[in-house]
């Protein structure tokens, strides 16, 4: 019999390269766009906030965790998907322009561009 602590990640989680992908975004860290894919594709939220290193004028880096901590905010499939599907639609000045918001300011311009 095959028990919950014996069962592979696989069994788990069936897709194994969302399994890679997230582990790799919480080493690294990565962009708003980085972590709404890492999302999209694995079906699960994720908690994400603004990495202490940052880079002037480049993107805002995020911190990724999969379980909740001080300072973290749940990044949610739906919310993922329609970040994604934006950032897909705009041109590469806008993307830029987008993903160098603080993520509240960019969900909120998200969610207006999508309605």
């Amino acid at each position: 019999m095959l028990t919950f602590t014996d069962a592979p990640v696989s069994i788990l989680n069936p897709d194994k390269a969302a399994d890679t992908a997230f582990d790799e975004l919480c080493r690294t860290g990565g962009t708003l766009l980085d972590c709404a894919r890492v999302v999209k594709q694995s079906h699960q939220a994720i908690r994400v906030r603004p990495s202490p290193e940052q880079d002037e004028g480049g993107p805002v880096r995020y911190q990724v965790r999969a379980t909740g901590g001080r300072g973290f905010t749940v990044l949610d499939a739906v919310t993922a998907g329609a970040i994604v599907a934006v950032c897909e639609r705009i041109n590469d000045a806008n993307k830029a322009k987008l993903l160098a918001l603080p993520l509240v300011k960019a969900v909120a311009i998200v969610w207006k561009c999508v309605k």
